[in-house]
């Protein structure tokens, strides 16, 4: 993967065609992968985070992600979008293995009060959250248009993104709302997870995301496509 500047050829119009679909199934877009340099060059110098909106390319008929940086302007953390800027392609890269997260199953969920301050959680949630957005149907692209990742988030996004870079899960809780999973990779591209959800592991599981809506910074191109 690279950095790409051509906002009007392809960041704008995957955004633009994801949020035009009025009925997608969960099942068939799954999730993304960002590669460890693409992150850290996103992440550098004077960012607040990272925004994943979630794309569809329109020739290919596949979904894809679009990563930008982020900046802070009051309380706000817009996309820095535009020329002078760069973002990332994202693609849903099979797991060379299958594993908890891409088969996942119905669990019960509970999480700790109060959470981790790392904001992991564990497995049964992870794998709970990502089986209840693979039963849905008929979303709306503009329902869910991406999930912002703040910068104090990123440090431990790269603890656990090792030598290849880390793997994004869609989910929904039993609450509904809309919740991003993450999850390290390996040097082969498979996903640093415990073979099953009973089994004592070292690997860990993230609630980073915030969704748009409702975190969604100011009206750009990306969240707010032209007509």
């Amino acid at each position: 993967m690279s950095l790409r500047t051509d906002w009007e050829a392809t960041a704008y119009p995957l955004a633009k065609a994801w949020q035009a679909l009025t009925n997608i199934s969960g099942s068939s877009f799954t999730d993304v992968t960002i590669s460890k340099s693409d992150l850290d060059t996103l992440s550098a110098n004077e960012t607040s985070g990272i925004r994943i909106y979630l794309g569809y390319n329109t020739s290919s008929r596949s979904y894809q992600g679009i990563a930008v940086a982020t900046e802070l302007s009051g309380t706000k953390h817009n996309d820095k979008v535009g020329e002078g800027n760069s973002f990332a392609v994202l693609n849903d890269v099979a797991n060379p293995t299958a594993n908890v997260m891409t088969n996942p199953s119905s669990q019960t969920c509970d999480i700790p009060s109060p959470p981790p301050i790392d904001k992991s959680i564990s497995w049964k949630c992870a794998t709970s959250w990502a089986y209840s957005w693979d039963q849905l149907t008929g979303i709306s692209g503009t329902a869910i248009k991406a999930f912002y990742i703040p910068k104090e988030d990123l440090a431990a996004i790269n603890e656990v993104s090792n030598e290849w870079g880390l793997k994004i899960y869609f989910g929904k809780n039993s609450s509904g709302d809309y919740k991003s999973i993450v999850v390290g990779l390996d040097a082969n591209g498979n996903d640093l997870v415990p073979p099953n959800l009973t089994a004592p592991t070292s690997y860990k599981a993230y609630d980073f995301g915030i969704p748009c809506p409702n975190e969604c910074g100011s009206t750009n191109q990306l969240n707010t496509p032209r007509k």
